[in-house]
């Protein structure tokens, strides 16, 4: 689980500071979880928008027994976001609060790109099979 918790920690990291850099850590190369993960980062850039104390957490992670073969590994974890607030650019620009979202369970594919795991896939799982 300390893995899953660490690429979730990065993620929000790479959200809050609006880093593409870190995206690329975090995610494999031309993934659909980088493409997806992108495309968030810029469009906040963009609208000049900022994450301001996003953390994910992860409940729990297991590893799918039949998992899609070497060097892939299939994940089932339960992650939820905290509360935080979406900070738009500007003098006197008002924060929108946005509440807790709820443990969240979902299925990580994850990559051996030959230096670290990277998130090559993220999936909504239905309630009650993850974890």
């Amino acid at each position: 689980m300390a893995l899953i918790q660490a690429l979730a920690d990065l993620r929000a990291r790479a959200w809050r500071t609006l880093d593409l850099g870190l995206l690329a850590q975090l995610n494999a190369p031309d993934s659909a979880a980088l493409s997806a993960d992108r495309a968030v980062v810029r469009r906040a850039a963009s609208q000049e928008l900022r994450y301001r104390d996003l953390e994910f957490t992860v409940s729990s992670a297991t590893p799918r027994a039949d998992g899609p073969g070497a060097g892939t590994v299939q994940i089932d974890a339960v992650i939820a976001a905290g509360p935080y607030a979406v900070v738009p650019a500007g003098a006197g620009a008002a924060a929108v609060p946005v509440p807790a979202d709820p443990s969240r369970p979902v299925t990580l594919t994850l990559t051996w790109t030959g230096w670290r795991w990277q998130v090559a896939d993220v999936a909504s799982t239905p309630t009650g099979s993850a974890g």
